[in-house]
């Protein structure tokens, strides 16, 4: 999930104008809008721009998308960007079906947003199988990556609310898209798509959670003598997206030496030195209440907070250093006994975030997802 000490999303399968020869028809550039005048879901702004030579080898088109939701921050209106990859040909009768992609851990600094690089940050390779089937992919790149104001790290309502409104901002780009979408994300991304599950409307057909952290206060477990390598980068990075959320938290009670010194970097620099080398002494809590606090905090965040509006897919590595796959187990036994139709699959030996194990698994349950098959369950 990490990379030169910054978190990214480990990825090893599964980035405008008018109307060309074959394409979709693409809606007029929309007016200038703010996101305080539009609903969630309408698109702000397109730029089609030249795709990455894999995409454009099968005459794939991508525009760089801003479109308007909601921020947890507040509950006020929030501008989000991200991209939308429309296959070559034309749609099938009721219109191109919607994936929309959640991607894995990228960082906090808005030059972190995926739609800023032609590869998505090296994660077009997991959403090109899709639109070589002949989906439209709509990927988010999360509240406050790559436009104004902090990004809510793992808080899942806002990568939730990100998904769903991607939808509806490739919809009003490509008019000829359907109505019926499935989300799919890893790591972040998985437990992103798991929230959106749980908030959908209308047309949303499931979910394919792959690796997703559906409960981080596992982390609390480790602190702070058994965190390892990841962990010491990912938990300053939740520490401090929850500040944004509970800004009496103070960094000094979880953090000292190097490591408090060090975190501030994550909300600016992509590239920053990772916290691997600061010792176990830096992590140390400044007491017992505190961290029972922080514990109680980051249950807040758990999944499920509720039955999901579609079927999942799930999946887990039982290798993983960085999702405990205990977690997750418990996390599909809580969506199981609230009603939700899961499919879970354990890949046994397989690291963060079950990947390439999974591939063709999810293609699989994605595909019959729209050919309107009853979907599996696990429970």
């Amino acid at each position: 999930m990490w990379r030169r000490g910054v978190v990214v999303g480990a990825v090893a399968v599964l980035a405008l104008g008018g109307c060309t020869a074959g394409g979709d028809e693409v809606a007029a550039p929309p007016p200038e809008v703010t996101p305080a005048d539009a609903a969630p879901g309408t698109l702000l702004q397109a730029r089609e721009v030249a795709p990455d030579p894999s995409l454009a080898r099968i005459g794939a088109r991508l525009w760089q998308v801003r479109y308007a939701s909601r921020s947890v921050l507040g509950d006020v209106p929030v501008e989000v960007s991200g991209v939308v990859i429309e296959p070559a040909g034309e749609p099938p009768p009721g219109g191109w079906p919607v994936v929309s992609y959640a991607h894995g851990t990228t960082g906090l600094a808005d030059a972190c947003a995926p739609s800023r690089s032609s590869t998505l940050l090296g994660q077009l390779s997991v959403v090109l199988p899709l639109v070589e089937r002949g989906y439209v992919v709509t990927a988010t790149d999360y509240e406050g990556l790559g436009t104004p104001g902090p990004h809510p790290y793992l808080q899942p309502v806002s990568e939730a609310r990100g998904v769903i409104d991607a939808v509806g901002a490739a919809r009003d780009l490509l008019p000829r898209t359907s109505q019926q979408w499935v989300a799919f994300g890893l790591s972040q991304g998985g437990q992103a798509v798991w929230a959106a599950g749980e908030l959908a409307g209308p047309g949303f057909l499931g979910a394919a959670a792959l690796a997703p952290p559906t409960d981080i206060g596992s982390l609390v477990d480790d602190v702070p003598g058994d965190l390892g390598p990841l962990e010491k980068t990912l938990y300053p990075a939740v520490l401090l997206s929850l500040q944004l959320r509970h800004p009496s938290l103070d960094l000094a009670d979880y953090l000292s030496g190097g490591a408090l010194a060090a975190a501030p970097q994550l909300t600016t620099d992509c590239t920053t030195v990772g916290f691997e080398p600061f010792p176990d002494a830096d992590f140390e809590p400044s007491s017992p209440a505190a961290l029972d606090q922080l514990r109680a905090w980051l249950a807040e965040l758990a999944l499920p907070s509720g039955p999901a509006v579609g079927p999942l897919f799930v999946a887990a590595g039982t290798a993983d250093g960085l999702v405990p796959v205990g977690t997750v187990d418990a996390a599909v036994d809580r969506a199981c006994a609230l009603g939700t139709t899961v499919e879970y699959r354990r890949y046994e030996g397989a690291g963060h975030p079950a990947l390439p194990d999974a591939a063709e698994d999810t293609l699989r349950w994605i595909t019959a997802r729209f050919a309107d098959e009853p979907p599996p369950s696990t429970c």
